[in-house]
């Protein structure tokens, strides 16, 4: 499949100075981030100590940014833009600023949205994702009006907890988005972050229901649901080794075979050579760390006819050899390794999904980390390959 993006956000008000800002991009593009976020509406929509319109700032981080090849999203409004004397069928001033992205938070209509998109200078016109009935109107305008190569789609951000949407809505009008070949964007959170933008906030991001998970874990159930083409941290100062944890690149099962990590895909499942791999945190026990290193380097698959209660990865079958130990009840998460009581049964790593009674054959080895059992869904309804790391 096609690589995810990966974007921080700079607020000018925020920053400290333009050497601040270069510091920024500079990090984010070493990790290899293409994109950056920013808003010149702020003061317009009421957030405390900053200024409207556009600044040194901003016009110092729109420069740097075209040095590095990152992509800057400016988020504005009718207001932001008319203060400018910006109107839609004339954005001279957009294209003189140097602003690749224009995101349209909102106060105009789907006509205007479409006229927008005409525009000669290649400038793209980003929606806003999150208003799902107008997005759909101003999408079908541009189909017919307007230019759908220089059109994309974001969602918005909701600093304050329990204001986020469900993961379902945000997903589902970004496949409608990518079904009428619109690109899309979402926010993750930071927990590394300090409180800026919302004093009583935690995590400037998306979806309601990833707000106090960590940041890798957020960007890995978003690229398990396959329908964002970049994720950005809505917090403006993630710490480094978030942003490096969050940039995962070529993770599809051909490429991580090419990094010689074994696998044995057995007849019974299709793996194509593009499906992502999605890797699970786990707390590991009772097993010997030279049996940890060989799991780790595995792309393990559920078996096709899966079983209700648990996940099944067959293609261990084999290689493992184990005496029984530890073989107690499983709740939720538990992970166990057929030990050699099971015949040819030996080997297989299997992930309780429900609670499970002890079996003598069953070795518990670990347990998936409580803010990554999300991830399991993944596996056991889309049949995703997938590490235990």
């Amino acid at each position: 499949g096609k690589e995810t993006d990966y974007g921080i956000s700079i607020y000018t008000d925020f920053i400290g100075s333009l050497d601040d800002i270069d510091h920024k991009l500079n990090e984010a593009h070493e990790i290899g981030y293409t994109e950056v976020f920013t808003s010149l509406e702020l003061n317009e929509l009421g957030f405390e100590n900053t200024v409207s319109g556009v600044t040194e700032k901003t016009k110092h981080l729109l420069n740097e940014s075209k040095k590095l090849g990152i992509t800057v999203h400016t988020d504005v409004n009718r207001n932001v833009l008319e203060s400018l004397d910006v109107e839609p069928g004339n954005l001279s001033f957009i294209r003189e600023l140097g602003i690749p992205v224009l995101r349209i938070d909102g106060g105009y209509d789907a006509e205007e949205i479409a006229l927008m998109t005409q525009n000669p200078y290649q400038i793209m016109i980003e929606d806003n994702l999150s208003d799902c009935m107008q997005y759909k109107k101003n999408l079908e305008c541009v189909l017919k009006k307007g230019n759908i190569k220089q059109y994309c789609a974001c969602h918005n951000f909701y600093p304050k907890p329990n204001t986020g949407l469900s993961l379902r809505q945000v997903c589902d009008i970004a496949r409608y988005a990518k079904h009428n070949s619109c690109r899309t964007s979402v926010f993750i959170g930071s927990d590394a972050c300090d409180h800026r933008l919302c004093k009583n906030g935690h995590g400037v991001l998306t979806v309601e229901e990833l707000r106090w998970i960590p940041a890798n874990i957020q960007a890995e159930i978003l690229r398990a649901e396959n329908c964002f083409d970049c994720i950005i941290f809505g917090d403006a100062d993630p710490s480094a080794d978030e942003m490096k944890s969050v940039a995962v690149k070529n993770h599809c099962v051909s490429e991580l075979m090419n990094k010689n990590i074994q696998t044995s895909i057995s007849d019974d499942r299709m793996c194509g050579p593009d499906d992502y791999v999605i890797d699970i945190p786990v707390y590991w026990e009772n097993i010997d760390d030279a049996i940890v290193k060989r799991i780790q380097s595995n792309i393990c698959i559920n078996r096709m006819d899966s079983p209700e209660m648990m996940i099944r990865s067959t293609n261990t079958r084999g290689i493992f050899e184990i005496k029984p130990a530890l073989t107690v009840r499983q709740k939720p998460g538990t992970i166990t390794m057929t030990n050699i009581l099971a015949g040819h049964y030996k080997g297989e790593i299997n992930i309780a999904l429900t609670d499970i009674d002890s079996d003598e054959t069953e070795n518990c080895i670990g347990i998936i980390k409580p803010y990554a059992m999300k991830l399991l869904k993944y596996v056991s309804e889309q049949n995703q390959p997938f590490r235990l790391v």
